[in-house]
C-alpha cells in the first residue's frame, strides 16, 4: 500500500471528459478510497456542485493510479504507481471493468505522476518526474516508454 507521505505528495486527481460514452458529457476522475488510496473511478457531475458517483475500485489497494487518466475513443487508460514508485499502464472499460496491466509491471520505470494524454492517430503522452523534479515527456507504446 503506498505510504501516507508519498499519496499525500503524489495523490493527483486527473480527469476528462467522455462525450460519446454516455451521450452526454461526463467527468471522470480517480480519487481516494476510504484508506486514501487514489483507486477510485469516478464520474462527475459537469453542472451542479454536487458528491460524484464511485464507478469501480481499482486493483487491490497496493497500486495508487495517481499518474493520470486518458481516453483513446474506446476505454480507458491510467498509469499506476505502487510503494516504491515503480510505474505501470493499465487499461480498462470507461466502467473501470476489465482492469488490465499493459506490458510488464512497472515497465515504464519510476516517477510517471504528471499526467497522460492520448495522442491523435493512436498512442498515449506521459509526463515523468525525477528526483530533483526535472519533467520528461513521454511516448507510450505497448506499455513501455520512449523520451
Amino acid at each position: 500500500m503506498l505510504g501516507s507521505h508519498r499519496l499525500t505528495k503524489w495523490v493527483a486527481l486527473a480527469a476528462l471528459v467522455l462525450a460519446p460514452a454516455w451521450g452526454s458529457a461526463a467527468l471522470l476522475t480517480i480519487g481516494p478510497d476510504s484508506s486514501f488510496v487514489p483507486r477510485e473511478l469516478t464520474q462527475l457531475p459537469t453542472s451542479a456542485p454536487v458528491a460524484g458517483t464511485a464507478l469501480a475500485t481499482l486493483g487491490d489497494g497496493s497500486v495508487g493510479f495517481n499518474g493520470g487518466l486518458a481516453h483513446d475513443g474506446s476505454g480507458l487508460f491510467a498509469i499506476g504507481n505502487d510503494s516504491s514508485g515503480a510505474s505501470t499502464l493499465y487499461s480498462m472499460t470507461t466502467a473501470g471493468g476489465s482492469l488490465t496491466a499493459v506490458g510488464s509491471p512497472g515497465l515504464l520505470g519510476s516517477g510517471f505522476y504528471g499526467g497522460l494524454a492520448y495522442r491523435s492517430g493512436g498512442g498515449l503522452y506521459a509526463i515523468a518526474s525525477d528526483s530533483s523534479g526535472k519533467s520528461t515527456l513521454y511516448d507510450v507504446t505497448g506499455g513501455s516508454a520512449t523520451a
